[in-house]
This record gives structure tokens, sequence and C-alpha cells, in this order.
């Protein structure tokens, strides 16, 4: 499946939400690729777009804090905002921050 079709299959099912991100060689971090715009559907489906020249693959992200969060397995969870890839220490900091942030367009936090 291609980026563009994502909004389709959203249309398609309307339970589901699909944000994407994909690796940014060049600065070591991460990127968005597609960020949706249904906040509020019950099942949200994150997942990491692997690629070369010849293909791509998605890679679903069980849990999106421990990709980002770079925290050992015993430190509290970490809660990463899917609009901007900040990683917040606190559940509240976090929903804080949320409000705000999906106001805009998606960006990436460096």
């Amino acid at each position: 499946m291609k980026l563009e079709q994502i909004p389709l299959f959203e249309k398609q099912n309307p339970d589901i939400s699909v944000n994407v991100i994909s690796l940014d060689s060049i600065k070591n971090s991460f990127f968005i690729d597609y960020l949706s715009p249904e906040k509020t559907r019950r099942h949200k489906v994150n997942l990491l777009l692997l690629s070369d020249e010849n293909t791509q693959h998605y890679v679903y992200i069980k849990n999106f804090s421990r990709l980002l969060g770079s925290r050992p397995k015993h430190d509290p969870a970490s809660y990463v905002c899917n609009s901007c890839l900040y990683v917040f220490s606190s559940q509240q900091a976090h929903d804080n921050h949320l409000e705000s942030c999906m106001k805009r367009e998606p960006q990436h936090v460096e």
C-alpha cells in the first residue's frame, strides 16, 4: 500500500486511524510520513515504513515509547506525541502538550 492510499483505507475502516513514520538516515532520527486527521478513532495504528530504491515495507510499532523513548525496560514508561515525536516522561505533560500540538501540521522536534 502506498502512503497516498492510507486515507482511502481509513475511509473504508471508520474505527481505525493510521500514523506512519520512517527513518531519516541523514539526521539519524525519525520522520513523520503520514499523520491521520482522525484523532478520535477507537483503534490507532502506528507503522514504521522501511524502504529502499526497490521496495517498501510497513512494520507495526507495538510500543511507540520503546522505539522513540530510548529508555531501558526498568525505567518508567515514556509518552510520545504522534504529531511531533517529542518524548515526555509523564502522562500529564504529554496530555497537556497534545491539545496545542494537534492544532498544527505534523512537525519534527530535534
